[in-house]
């Protein structure tokens, strides 16, 4: 990168060794008084770290619930969409303008009316933006992320544009799915319109990885515990659809106490489940703590019936 930028500026760099400087601050952005780093400012920019809702740690969770002083709606928004409202509230009433590099989630699903219904009540305007493109770099370990680029003030650009691959689209006004259209957003629903079929959620592990195995867990485990291959099934979820990823998962829905009992392995990570759910912060992940999947579509109480009928006693069951 250094031999790149020299053939742009055509001059050699002395950038190496590395230098501390004073005007640059180490410190967790959502916590600190962005004035305190700086007090005039014209422009800011960033690329914030990318960690989906579910994904995201107590100490982040913290630090949107500060990022987001008296808005309790952003239970369910990706970490990065708390230097947005870190960024509205220190804008407000300037001229300064702001760009950030973020998932595309923000503008996608039911992220975007709660992130920006509230954004813009602060009165924030997207001045411009460049819609969905994947993330590359030089990297031997690429994200596998798609992007936007959202530019956005406390002002009103007279010149709005949308960037869109090749395309430059001047906007009469830029909504918050990126598009040339009034700021309107879709609202969730309990039931689909009349004539869409019922979309459901499918069956959930919520198993710290201990219900899920790969192609080499799978071998390793029937070689171990014989009676295990005729409960393992093969996996397929969002990333195994998308990406083509073969794995597999212990499905118990017909396996009997006394199944159980033969495979050890196989106990042994039914007992980490449970222990991996009873730390959930959610109270229905708690609840299920006892059964093999967090959410079951699928699957019955065929286990707890059968242990009913024996007068067997059995803690882990479906």
């Amino acid at each position: 990168m250094i031999q790149e930028t020299q053939e742009i500026i055509h001059r050699d760099l002395d950038f190496l060794p590395l230098k501390s400087y004073a005007n640059i601050q180490e410190a967790n952005a959502l916590k600190i008084d962005w004035r305190t780093v700086a007090p005039s400012v014209d422009f800011i920019i960033g690329n914030p770290p990318f960690v989906g809702h579910q994904w995201r740690t107590p100490a982040q969770v913290e630090d949107m619930t500060l990022a987001f002083p008296e808005y309790n709606k952003h239970g369910k928004l990706d970490y990065v969409a708390a230097w947005y409202s870190k960024a509205a509230n220190f804008i407000h009433g300037t001229k300064i303008a702001c760009a950030f590099l973020s998932t595309n989630s923000i503008v996608q699903g039911e992220s975007v009316r709660v992130m920006w219904e509230y954004l813009f009540s602060k009165g924030v305007s997207i001045n411009f933006a460049h819609r969905t493109f994947k993330w590359t770099s030089e990297s031997t370990d690429i994200a596998a992320v798609h992007c936007v680029i959202i530019g956005f003030a406390n002002f009103y650009a007279p010149v709005k544009k949308i960037f869109d691959g090749d395309k430059v689209i001047i906007a009469q006004n830029i909504n918050a799915y990126l598009l040339d259209a009034p700021n309107v957003f879709i609202e969730n629903r309990g039931k689909p319109p009349h004539g869409f079929p019922k979309m459901t959620k499918g069956s959930q592990p919520t198993d710290g990885g201990n219900l899920i195995l790969s192609p080499t867990e799978r071998v390793e485990l029937i070689a171990k515990n014989p009676l295990a291959e005729k409960y393992i099934h093969q996996f397929v979820g969002a990333a195994e659809f998308i990406k083509s990823k073969l794995r597999y998962c212990l499905w118990l829905l017909d396996c009997p106490p006394n199944d159980l009992r033969k495979m050890s392995l196989v106990m042994k990570r039914l007992e980490l489940v449970r222990e991996f759910r009873l730390k959930s912060p959610t109270a229905s992940v708690r609840r299920d703590a006892e059964h093999r999947f967090d959410s079951r579509i699928q699957i019955f109480s065929l286990c707890q019936k059968s242990a009913a009928k024996t007068g067997n006693t059995f803690r882990l069951v479906s």
